[in-house]
């Protein structure tokens, strides 16, 4: 069986549409899909390039350990909350990541990160 992956990389909208095309053939034509991957195309390598800093994908590697606070992530990679919690932000909007809210007995409540898939994370670039 092969591992599920999340895969990240650039390509056209002419790709884009195309391959949602070849998707939407396979299911009229009622062959069996199984979601092995999931892809998030940036169309402007320059934005995948942003997207994909060394330190998101660290983020991701701890988190992909056990769920973190974003206090508990700062501490653990030696950052600023505030930069932490913006890089959380992005991840989220991508849907890389998601977040909840827990109680933290006299201290308040914690917001804690964990990846939307247990899987690993391809990055292919192409220029």
């Amino acid at each position: 069986m092969r591992k599920h992956k999340t895969i990240i990389t650039s390509g056209t909208t002419p790709e884009f549409f195309e391959s949602g095309l070849k998707f939407a053939r396979s299911v009229d034509k009622k062959k069996k899909v199984v979601a092995r991957r999931r892809i998030i195309t940036f169309e402007d390598p320059r934005d995948m390039l942003k997207f994909i800093s060394d330190k998101k994908m660290s983020l991701m590697r701890l988190i992909r350990k056990k769920p973190v606070s974003v206090t508990g992530l700062a501490k653990a990679l030696k950052r600023e909350r505030s930069a932490v919690n913006r890089d959380v932000r992005i991840l989220e909007i991508y849907g890389l990541v998601k977040t909840h809210y827990a109680n933290n007995p006299g201290h308040g409540r914690n917001k804690i990160v964990e990846p939307m898939s247990p899987y690993p994370i391809e990055i292919h670039a192409v220029f």
